[in-house]
């Protein structure tokens, strides 16, 4: 924490206190005093809100290159409330003989829930290395976003095959009459039964080559 300094003046630190209530450590803290300078310096402490607050050695002198403590502890954490600003100030007024010199240094005492719920300071953002800047194409980034569709080759039905090769069958084979073979004792074929393998077998080529 950094020292608040006036030249010929006692140096306080910190400058800001800070008391959580979920971390009663933090409820009991330390103000350090010092005398940089060549003469014998008298302080006094007081407060905006003296009841919230116990301090040990509150008023006092601190010699030439000498340092002392003040123990503050905090008396009404329990009484915290979130919607409001629980914030005192203290202020210490520095003393050569019976007459005071300089500013009072201000000290503000602040009390918090936790330091969880402190905001923070939101760091910039920073393009990567090797990251490029471009413009994104709304048609585009809408196109990478479906998915892709491949057209792949559509291959027959094995039924389909099936089928054509009993027509072809039935279209060589005699029909009922002609000449004698060695199937025509257990198939008879007639006019009608041609007519019709050939009208399936033609619907069959249209599809195949629809597809």
């Amino acid at each position: 924490m950094m020292s608040h300094s006036i030249p010929e003046m006692l140096r306080v630190s910190p400058t800001k206190l800070e008391f959580f209530v979920d971390d009663r450590k933090s409820h009991n803290t330390v103000l350090k005093v010092s005398n940089p300078t060549t003469n014998l310096l008298r302080y006094k402490l007081t407060c905006t809100a003296s009841d919230n607050y116990m301090v040990e050695n509150g008023e006092g002198q601190v010699k030439s290159g000498g340092c002392i403590f003040i123990r503050i502890h905090h008396l009404k954490v329990a009484m915290f409330k979130k919607n409001q600003k629980n914030e005192d100030c203290f202020r210490m007024e520095v003393y050569k003989g019976t007459t005071r010199i300089g500013k009072p240094t201000t000290i503000v005492a602040e009390l918090l829930y936790s330091k969880d719920t402190q905001p923070r300071e939101q760091l910039p953002f920073q393009l990567l290395p090797g990251s490029t800047k471009t413009q994104a194409d709304p048609a585009s980034s809408t196109a990478s976003n479906e998915p892709i569709q491949v057209d792949t080759p559509k291959r027959p039905s094995l039924l389909y095959v099936y089928i054509g090769i009993v027509c072809l069958a039935v279209l060589y084979l005699p029909i009922d009459g002609e000449t004698p073979s060695f199937l025509s004792n257990y198939i008879k074929l007639e006019n009608s039964h041609k007519l019709i393998a050939a009208y399936v077998l033609g619907m069959i080529t249209v599809v195949l080559f629809r597809q």
